[in-house]
């Protein structure tokens, strides 16, 4: 069934003259589910093996050998991910494949279309929040409104195009900056690379100590006010990312022995595998409140740099030392035995060593958080073209 709609226009494209129709998603493309299942992969193969995620993995066969669109049958990527190939592939028997276009439609537009609105399609014909399985009838029904000249298709795909090129450079960029942080950081922990004074001159050697003797427990409780109002940490997952927090009457809160928490300190739970959580305390936490079910840690400032000591304890020898420092019968019950793990000997550079070892990660951390940024801008711009440019 076709529709001319001559009124209903984007508001940006390259031809303001061109008109739009309307089709269903079966009047341009054939829709088919591959024959073969995940088992089938071969991380060796030659061809990309398409399933039921965002990863592509590879294959030894190929079935296809065609510009294709791909999306999950079901699954927890269902209705999310979606991939454009133009080559030799194959696919699952529960991934759909839209291929031998109509010469009416770009295969590349209809790709950026049908990304951008089938997830909302399901979602509305799912009537539930969530979708376990897609129809065929959901893809071949759904309607789309494409211009009629195939050029002004072919311009807006490769506009597109160009933004997801620089958003994978950025993506690279960003693994790439991740990859060589993580390759430094082994080199310094390991002191294979050491820094050196202003002078030019080498730093001491570094220093072996118990951790007890650089780190200070805080073992002073607050008294809370059952009338007061605390804003009170409850569930965290790696302290820099509050997975649940609120304010609070102490008349409401049910662990009477609560901990002031600071900007700066280190927090460690005491079920720490459980949760992972540990890390310093960023500065919007600053006067918040944590449970008994917290250590919490200041460091001995003549000797220790709290944020060196923060990337440290993400070494494995540091989440070797947490890991056998805690234990239980099930996982739910691990427990972090904190005078135990306070035992454990670590090497330790002399204090400016430390800063300057912290102030050359944070360089590298200030470009990573830039091409983060980079990436979401771009994002950010994509999704504005994608509702101006498509009807």
């Amino acid at each position: 069934m076709k529709k001319s709609l001559l009124a209903e226009k984007p508001k940006l494209c390259f031809d303001s003259e061109i008109t739009y129709t309307q089709f269903y998603i079966d009047e341009l493309s054939d829709i088919s589910t591959g024959d073969r299942d995940t088992k089938d992969a071969n991380s060796n193969g030659s061809f990309p093996f398409f399933v039921r995620s965002d990863s592509v993995k590879t294959i030894d066969t190929y079935s296809k050998d065609a510009e294709a669109i791909l999306t999950s049958g079901d699954g927890v990527g269902v209705g999310k991910n979606y991939h454009y190939i133009n080559g030799k592939f194959d696919y699952h028997q529960r991934v759909y494949c839209l291929d031998n276009f109509s010469n009416q439609v770009n295969g590349k537009y209809l790709y950026y279309i049908f990304s951008r609105d089938f997830y909302k399609r399901v979602i509305r014909l799912s009537a539930k929040n969530s979708v376990d399985s897609v129809r065929k009838d959901m893809i071949s029904r759904m309607q789309v409104r494409i211009p009629d000249v195939v050029e002004e298709q072919q311009k807006i795909a490769d506009f597109l195009t160009y933004i997801d090129t620089k958003i994978n450079c950025l993506t690279e960029k960003h693994r790439l900056l991740k990859e060589y942080k993580k390759g430094v950081m082994q080199q310094i922990f390991s002191q294979k690379v050491r820094f050196k004074d202003e002078d030019g001159k080498e730093f001491p050697e570094w220093k072996e100590y118990a951790l007890k003797e650089i780190l200070l427990l805080q073992s002073d409780s607050l008294s809370m006010d059952d009338e007061e109002t605390y804003e009170l940490i409850t569930v965290k997952r790696g302290f820099g990312g509050v997975k649940s927090r609120g304010h609070f009457k102490g008349k409401d809160v049910l662990v009477k022995n609560q901990f002031t928490i600071h900007e700066n300190e280190f927090v460690i739970s005491k079920r720490q595998i459980v949760h992972g959580a540990c890390g310093l305390v960023p500065s919007e936490l600053d006067g918040a409140i944590v449970s008994n079910e917290y250590n919490v840690f200041r460091p001995v400032e003549e000797l220790l740099n709290i944020d060196y000591f923060n990337r440290f304890t993400t070494t494995p020898f540091m989440r070797r030392a947490f890991f056998i420092n805690s234990d239980g019968v099930h996982i739910e019950k691990l427990l972090f035995k904190t005078q135990g793990w306070l035992k454990t000997k670590v090497h330790l550079p002399c204090l400016e060593e430390q800063r300057k070892i912290t102030q050359f990660l944070q360089a590298i951390d200030v470009k990573i958080e830039a091409v983060v940024e980079q990436i979401e801008q771009t994002k950010q711009f994509k999704k504005g073209l994608l509702q101006q440019m498509f009807v």
